[in-house]
Order: C-alpha cells, then structure tokens, then sequence
C-alpha cells in the first residue's frame, strides 16, 4: 500500500556516511568525530555477506553507515555535503536550457551523491567539487557553516 504525507510533515531521515572502498569502522568514527563503539552499535550487522560489523571490518566503497542517534551531519570539505531528500539544482543538458529542481537520493563515498530531476527518472552522479557547474543549491537553500571536521582527500 502506498501512504501519502499531510502538507508540512516533517520526516526526520538518518544521517549516513558512505564510506570509501577498505574504510573500517574505526577510521569512519575518526573522521566524523565519533566513538567508534557507537558507530558500530547503530549499525550492528549490515548484511549476512559482511557478518557482524567491528571496529576494524573492511567495508566495501559506498556501504552506508547510519551514524548514531544525536549525531551532527558529516561535513568532509568546507563546502557542506547535500543530505538525504535535500534539493539541489542540476544544470541544463544543452546550452541555455537553464537549471531542472532535483532530489538527493544517495549519498556515495568521495563527495559524490546522486540526484534525480523532478521530470525524470535518470539518476546523475554529481561531485561536490563540481557545484556551480553541474549543480546548484536553490536560491537560499545552501546550508551555512560547514568545515569543522574536513576530511583529507574527500573532494576527489
């Protein structure tokens, strides 16, 4: 069955962090700021072919972490990463086209995410570096601050 939300619903959404390929749970804690023992209590097992989940378990690139409860959202550059279901802008496929409302709908390792345009069912994998050429945040919508804990080699 499909549900539908009443006008201003707030949903509140986990805050995930998509590792890089061999990241252990400990070097994710570290890099967020975190105790390793709650990173690892919020995720427990992740799937049957990882098994029980430690704080030195290689993960496989873009497994997504769910940060514990209380968490602040990860910020990995000066420039702050989109969340889950936030709205950016994505520019136009030709010249002049202008810029399509879009919806984050993954968050991968590296600064990478992936939106899809409001109109379309294309999913675009998107670089934080690249903001301002191939997305935007909507006018007034870029979150302030940002930076505290930037995270070496992150805007790859």
């Amino acid at each position: 069955s499909t549900s539908r939300l009443r006008r201003r619903t707030i949903l509140a959404l986990p805050l995930v962090h998509a590792v890089a390929e061999n990241e252990t749970p400990r070097a994710a804690a570290a890099a967020l700021g975190l105790e390793c023992d709650s990173l690892v209590a919020a995720n427990g097992a992740l799937d049957a072919e990882l098994g029980p989940l430690g704080p030195a378990t290689r993960l496989p690139a873009d497994t997504q972490l769910l940060l514990p409860a209380g968490a602040p959202p990860p910020q990995y550059s000066a420039r702050p990463m989109p969340l889950l279901a936030s709205r950016v802008e994505l520019a136009g496929w030709c010249a002049g086209e202008g810029w399509r409302v879009a919806e984050v709908r993954r968050l991968l390792g590296g600064a990478r995410f992936v939106a899809v345009a409001a109109e379309e069912a294309k999913e675009e994998e998107l670089r934080l570096r690249d903001e301002g050429k191939t997305w935007r945040w909507p006018d007034g919508a870029r979150p302030r601050g940002g930076g505290e804990r930037a995270r070496s080699g992150g805007e790859g």
